[in-house]
């Protein structure tokens, strides 16, 4: 239940009709497991007024108690709280509640409240616990800065465009609480870039299992027990991952709360220096770095590891097929390992954003003592702008790169020599030009071509399968996707050395397996070498031999001798990639010749 000025908005109360007992046995199907995202718009926009709703009865609660209003209006704003949080059957713990958590309970639909992740109850308990924790820290942080503010401001709020401040004219430290007034907003928005990250997460998890559920179904030729229950299972990642990243999100949050309480409680001891609080604060987006870094190595509770094993036991009661398995690879390759590396650049974008605005009012020089009027119009766009940053990028960050490479279409040899041999051959993307901000140009040894999706790659499980393996099954395997992807991309690697090599020690057997069990590993782990880029499969073809014919003194130099010898590869197969696009757009006359085409068909010696 909202309240809006008089005006109450029934969001329900979770008391639907009960289904049927067919109905319950019935496996889920799309409608029912992904509701939200249909609903995305509809939640967002109630997140919004909830959002707006709790501004304002915070600006009239600071406006109470510093005008000193009685108790008696006091009661009556609490009564008035805790009846629409009793009408809206919110069970919450404070009277204040972030703008957040409305958002969270609205968009997961009370499926993050009836999932016991894992491992068990024991971890769902120690989640709640640690929520609840960060909360109460959270209420103190900002009982904490209120004190700090009412103690040198008169403030005169107005529901306008802007909000009125009359200072102390012999209070030194009014830039120091308008500082910490900006800081007071960065919980919210360390809690909202988090959140928004999360659900992107958890957004592409979704995706790749409705498509794995899909191709269950399709598979299977009537509508078992097994495969219901295996569609159960499976339904349940995304949830279970994102109750793993909530929980990350807590840690983080509550970390970042100890320093800002340090930084509140040292302003109010030093009221007068300016100089080291803006220092301090100046330091925050430091520190948020290495407390998310810390969180990044951290891998308890892996995500990852609980989403496979669910996805196991799933895919044991189905029947083998390789749509199956590459879809299986898919939700294996979308599920976080860790930490995700964004959770911590979206800390860092948000933490940046406030701490520069609150520097900015501690080094602005003061104009009159009668008043300072704050814009409000310039505080929201500034936080705004910091809050919406993340989602442009993801939205719009391929249309960006399509635009700053579209200039390289037709170049050839002349574009830069991280992005030859584009898709497959080429080196990592280069940060700096989808901003237009690569100061190296042509020069530049990173890819300047979009990359929408990161590329395939084998998780740690696979690759320990890999390297478990007997050299001849290896070398197979590895011949296999290899020539698999050169046919799929029409280029005929024919490197006599390396294929010889790869004959040599796989013996030209073909793949066998001693259990079935161990075939089912090695079907999926083939599935996933085939969809991965010819430079990776070159790099794991040029250390066949390293581990297995090398001894422990000459280790290193074997491996050397390898990376120089897939260095010359990579650099001639990019040659010769880039040597092809010209002749396809016709940068080069039509007196050169491409030898050994055939059909189409690239063949090129090494």
């Amino acid at each position: 239940m909202l309240s809006l000025r008089g005006t109450f908005i029934n969001l329900g109360d979770g008391r639907e009709s009960k289904k049927e007992p067919r109905s319950q046995s019935a496996p889920p199907g799309p409608r029912d497991m992904y509701q939200t995202e249909f609903f995305k718009n509809e939640c967002s926009y109630v997140s919004q007024l909830m959002e707006r709703s709790n501004s304002i009865r915070t600006m009239s609660q600071a406006m109470s108690k510093s005008t000193g209003s009685n108790h008696s209006d006091k009661s009556e704003e609490n009564s008035d709280e805790q009846a629409i949080s009793s009408d809206s059957g919110v069970a919450s713990t404070a009277t204040a509640t972030r703008p957040g958590a409305t958002k969270d309970r609205v968009l997961t639909s009370g499926s993050s409240e009836s999932f016991e992740g894992p491992p068990g109850q024991k971890s769902q308990m120690k989640r709640e616990d640690m929520m609840k924790k960060t909360q109460m820290k959270r209420e103190d942080l900002m009982k904490l800065m209120a004190n700090k503010k009412n103690r040198n401001k008169k403030p005169a709020l107005q529901f306008g465009s802007t909000a009125q401040f009359q200072e102390d004219p012999g209070s030194p430290s009014c830039p120091v609480s308008r500082a910490l007034e900006v800081i007071q907003e960065l919980p919210n928005q360390l809690d909202e870039a988090l959140h928004q990250n999360t659900m992107s997460i958890v957004g592409n998890v979704q995706s790749h299992v409705i498509e794995l559920c899909r191709e269950i179904r399709n598979s299977s030729s009537e509508d078992s027990a097994a495969t219901a229950q295996a569609l159960r299972q499976i339904a349940g990642i995304p949830e279970m991952v994102m109750s793993t990243l909530k929980s990350r999100a807590s840690e983080m949050s509550e970390s970042i709360m100890d320093h800002l309480e340090t930084i509140v409680a040292s302003a109010m001891e030093n009221e007068n220096d300016k100089a080291d609080l803006a220092k301090q604060i100046a330091k925050l987006p430091m520190q948020v770095e290495r407390i998310t870094g810390k969180a990044l190595g951290n891998s308890e509770p892996c995500p990852k590891e609980a989403a496979l094993r669910h996805m196991d036991s799933a895919m044991a009661r189905l029947p083998e097929s390789q749509a199956l398995a590459d879809s299986y690879h898919r939700v294996a390759s979308s599920v976080p390992s860790a930490t995700p590396q964004s959770m911590v650049y979206a800390a860092s974008q948000a933490t940046s954003a406030t701490v520069h605005m609150a520097v900015a009012g501690l080094h602005a020089t003061q104009g009159s003592q009668q008043g300072v009027v704050v814009e409000n119009k310039v505080v929201a766009d500034m936080i705004l702008r910091a809050k919406v940053e993340g989602e442009f990028m993801a939205q719009h960050g391929p249309a960006l790169y399509q635009s700053q490479a579209g200039r390289l279409q037709g170049l050839g040899s002349e574009a830069n020599s991280g992005s030859q041999g584009h898709p497959e051959l080429c080196t990592r993307p280069c940060l700096y030009f989808g901003t237009g901000k690569c100061a190296n140009g042509n020069s530049c040894d990173f890819c300047h071509l979009p990359h929408p999706k990161r590329p395939a790659h084998l998780d740690k499980r696979n690759r320990a399968l890999l390297k478990s393996l007997p050299p001849d099954v290896r070398a197979a395997m590895l011949k296999d996707a290899l020539l698999a992807r050169s046919r799929a991309l029409r280029v005929d690697i024919s490197s006599k050395d390396l294929l010889n090599q790869l004959e040599q020690v796989g013996g030209g057997a073909p793949l066998s397996a001693e259990s079935t069990e161990m075939q089912a590993r090695n079907h999926r782990l083939a599935s996933a070498l085939r969809t991965m880029t010819l430079s990776t499969l070159l790099a794991f073809a040029s250390r066949i031999n390293s581990e297995d014919d090398a001894d422990e003194g000459d280790s290193m130099e074997v491996d050397a001798q390898g990376q120089r010898k897939l260095h010359d590869r990579l650099a001639v197969l990019r040659a010769k990639l880039s040597l092809r696009s010209s002749l396809q757009s016709g940068s080069i006359g039509p007196g050169s010749q491409r030898s050994g085409d055939r059909n189409g068909v690239q063949n090129w010696e090494m």
